[in-house]
């Protein structure tokens, strides 16, 4: 699968697996698009100010990666380096590839990067297997002071007019922790044909979607709603469900 992604001082854009298109404005989620749908968002809890990177190479199998190649080619340094084999199953599954996996498979990684202010230019991933043979599992090529692409530019002109929606609209609230002293309402105006993901700035925590607010009838997305919609959520911590369990 081929995907896109670009980032300039203004927006960055992720293509995820060439079915999802997402919208980044200063490091936060803010609109996407799932096939013709546009979708916006509406986080149900506090940020925290630590905005992510669009493009992180800091993972645990980076962390472990051995170097065991580097050499000089004109204008480019080419490095050769090794995952350890323990770590490429877990790698291979966070990339959604777990299935591809076989016993005695290990990572090979190529970096190209330029010799002047070493700017990626190329990552290639290789996965090796015990007999020997070889399949190039992934690779990114970077382009530099490029402009953006059709589908950028309309992904930013849609999030503009969503921002301004006016006339045909409809209003999204969630009731966050209803009921408690942390009870609190977030909501947003979007044009009546689109969508709203709902979101949490806290990886630790998740929530769980009600349609009445004593939280005992769970809310099922339906696909074409282009009402007012009032929902309750309850937001509960990962660590804390698994005390419970």
């Amino acid at each position: 699968t081929k995907v896109y992604d670009y980032e300039d001082s203004e927006v960055m854009y992720v293509d995820m697996y060439g079915t999802t298109q997402m919208l980044y404005k200063e490091g936060e989620l803010k609109y996407g698009k799932e096939g013709d749908e546009y979708l916006s968002c509406l986080y149900i809890d506090e940020a925290d100010g630590n905005a992510d990177d669009l493009i992180s190479f800091y993972t645990d199998e980076t962390i472990e990666e051995e170097v065991t190649d580097m050499k000089e080619d004109g204008d480019t340094i080419i490095i050769q380096t090794k995952v350890p084999e323990e770590l490429t199953q877990s790698a291979l599954n966070s990339q959604g590839d777990g299935e591809s996996y076989t016993e005695g498979d290990w990572i090979s990684m190529e970096y190209v990067v330029a010799s002047d202010d070493y700017r990626p230019l190329k990552h290639t991933q290789i996965l090796n297997h015990k007999d020997g043979t070889s399949d190039e599992a992934s690779k990114m090529e970077f382009s530099y002071g490029v402009d953006r692409s059709e589908d950028v530019a309309d992904l930013c002109e849609k999030y503009e007019e969503a921002e301004k929606a006016e006339g045909d609209v409809r209003n999204v609230t969630v009731t966050a922790a209803p009921g408690t002293e942390q009870e609190k309402d977030y909501a947003i105006t979007v044009p009546a044909d689109n969508h709203v993901w709902i979101m949490l700035h806290d990886d630790n925590s998740y929530y769980i979607m009600y349609t009445d607010k004593e939280c005992k009838e769970l809310y099922e997305p339906e696909e074409d709603v282009k009402e007012d919609t009032h929902l309750y959520a309850e937001i509960e911590s990962y660590e804390e469900a698994e005390d419970e369990v």
